[in-house]
């Protein structure tokens, strides 16, 4: 793709010569799609230029990458056409080697957020709209005034979502918006001063409208205009019915206190089922969020791992409620809107179990001395009442529990004449059990067999230190010098 080349001027400074007055070179930041592209050997000048400036470290294979580049250059021309307008940029991270080790790179697309040179994480979503609120609140810019209707009726149909406040440019109602505004992202906010769009869009001042690009079109607001009211006019209104699950829906919708509904089936498959659903979403979108998802799709791994379910379990519906282990509760059910009003009815009145992740059961039940636990066997060896267990919950792509482990392997390997003790470990990105809530890896937790009610360990994890807490909370004591430790 061609490089289009963005000129602009650090120094216009003059040399006095018998000849002529000389400029100094002058810099040259090349642009792709006008998002400026940065490299070991530009960045600095690029942050001298703008020194709060959002920029994408990449690379070129990455899947996730590609997904975010149109919705990056989209966001890029806007906030360009911004007044003052304002420039975003990106990093090859794979052939700029200094700018990735110097930011610690690890992950693709790491998007960084330079206030006065100085990094911080990205914490917005990654769809044109969001990232466009984003820079403009970081930049002080909450709320856009125009002036003109063709302008308005513009940013109304680009805009995913919008909210007009039409009023006059001293209207006390401004400092509410100005409020809201500062609190919601992803949500475009104007106010309109234009009395041709008042006319246009059969308003009067001051009134409120949402824009959006799907539902219902346009949602106008009645109440009085403070920000309480508007936050919650917002917030209820920017919600699609039925949403596509992706990073932007997952922003937008979902708060983690709400439960949400999902329809998983290949994307081929979901037309037959779109109209039943909608009226499904419909019914009961005032109590539950609604998503349709492809396990198939690249983009949808972590939720495949996150349900522990695999494309070939396609079609199924399952409600998800945050607030406590065992939050899934599916069906196999073919998804028609007969059955799955029943299931959400079902389900209300706590009549149908949760579902829980668990892996087949281990070829071999010990692994370095250590008793392998999945979902299906947790109990039947957890609640033996002739043995106490000590079970170690981890995560494979923890950092302190794989620190932890060889300490846990060599104290069980001390410990594995003892009859009574078990010392157990399981995976619990990919394994649950109903009542075992564990909020941080790792997590050790000992089950004395009298009494099965599990206690945590939380001391420094050391082999010392667990010897003594295995001893002081054990059902059936042993004799220490047995333990040939």
């Amino acid at each position: 793709m061609a490089l289009n080349i963005c000129i602009a001027f650090l120094v216009f400074s003059s040399v006095y010569s018998q000849e002529t007055l000389e400029p100094t070179p002058f810099l040259e930041i090349p642009e792709e799609e006008d998002v400026w592209v940065l490299t070991d050997s530009n960045f600095e000048d690029a942050l001298n230029l703008q020194p709060n400036i959002l920029i994408d470290f990449y690379a070129p294979w990455c899947d996730h990458c590609k997904k975010l580049d149109p919705e990056y250059a989209k966001a890029a021309l806007r906030l360009k056409e911004n007044s003052p307008s304002i420039r975003i940029a990106k990093v090859d991270a794979t052939t700029n080697k200094l700018l990735a080790d110097k930011y610690q790179i690890r992950n693709y697309p790491t998007i960084k957020y330079f206030e006065n040179k100085k990094p911080t994480d990205y914490d917005g979503g990654r769809t044109e709209d969001l990232i466009v609120s984003w820079v403009l609140k970081k930049n002080g810019q909450t709320y856009t005034v125009i002036k003109d209707y063709l302008q308005l009726q513009n940013r109304i149909e680009k805009a995913k979502i919008v909210v007009v406040l039409f009023a006059q440019a001293d209207a006390p109602e401004i400092k509410h918006f100005d409020y809201v505004s500062k609190q919601i992202q992803g949500v475009e906010f104007i106010v309109s001063i234009d009395s041709v769009s008042l006319t246009n869009y059969e308003v009067e001042e001051p009134s409120l409208v949402l824009f959006k690009q799907f539902d219902e079109r346009r949602v106008n607001f009645s109440g009085k205009l403070k920000h309480a009211d508007i936050t919650r006019f917002i917030e209820k209104n920017m919600r699609p019915i039925v949403s596509e699950f992706n990073d932007d829906s997952l922003r937008r919708s979902w708060d983690n206190k709400t439960p949400a509904f999902f329809l998983l089936c290949n994307q081929s498959d979901y037309e037959q089922y779109r109209a039943g659903f909608y009226e499904v979403a419909k019914k009961y979108n005032k109590t539950m969020i609604f998503f349709y998802a492809d396990l198939s799709n690249p983009g949808n791994s972590q939720l495949k791992e996150y349900l522990g379910l695999e494309p070939e379990a396609q079609p199924v519906f399952l409600i998800v409620d945050q607030s406590e282990v065992g939050n899934r509760f599916m069906s196999n059910a073919s998804p028609t809107e007969e059955n799955m009003k029943s299931f959400i009815k079902r389900w209300k009145k706590k009549e149908i179990e949760p579902t829980l992740k668990s892996q087949d059961l281990p070829e071999n039940d010990y692994y370095k001395n250590l008793r392998v636990l999945v979902g299906k066997n947790f109990n039947d060896i957890v609640f033996d009442k002739s043995k106490d267990v000590l079970v170690y919950f981890y995560s494979p792509r923890c950092s302190h529990c794989r620190e932890f482990e060889p300490i846990y392997q060599e104290l069980a390997k001390d410990l594995s004449h003892i009859p009574t003790l078990i010392l157990a470990k399981i995976d619990y990105t990919q394994n649950e059990v109903k009542d075992q809530t564990v909020s941080s890896f790792p997590t050790i937790r000992y089950f004395p067999g009298k009494k099965k009610k599990g206690i945590d360990f939380e001391g420094e994890r050391t082999s010392e230190n667990l010897l003594q807490f295995i001893k002081d909370k054990a059902s059936f004591k042993f004799d220490e010098n047995r333990a040939d430790l």
